[in-house]
């Protein structure tokens, strides 16, 4: 019996990695797979009152202006390409660097 290889697990990247409910905010997103760059993936974001696609540029990355209605977890995810999903948590207030000691 020959061993298969895994295969690669394709990385997504969030920036930032947490939001405000009602605040405009600019999401960076970026995959890659193997040390390379995923061109023209379409990227879709859900959850928090909020729902959109957005497609990579040839380096992999997209930008979006996104403002979520409520606190929640935002899921984003790319299913044509990867199959890991990132999840965004949205405070609705201080958010958890504030609130800490």
């Amino acid at each position: 019996i020959a061993a298969r290889t895994a295969p690669t697990c394709r990385s997504i990247s969030v920036t930032p990695a947490s939001l405000k409910a009602r605040k405009a905010t600019r999401v960076r997103i970026r995959l890659t797979a193997g040390g390379r760059n995923l061109e023209l993936a379409k990227v879709r974001l859900r959850g928090a009152g909020f729902a959109g696609t957005v497609r990579t540029d040839s380096q992999g990355r997209a930008t979006l202006r996104i403002k979520p209605k409520r606190a929640g977890i935002m899921s984003v995810n790319a299913k044509s390409v990867a199959k890991c999903t990132r999840r965004v948590g949205v405070v609705a207030g201080a958010t958890a660097r504030q609130l800490t000691g």
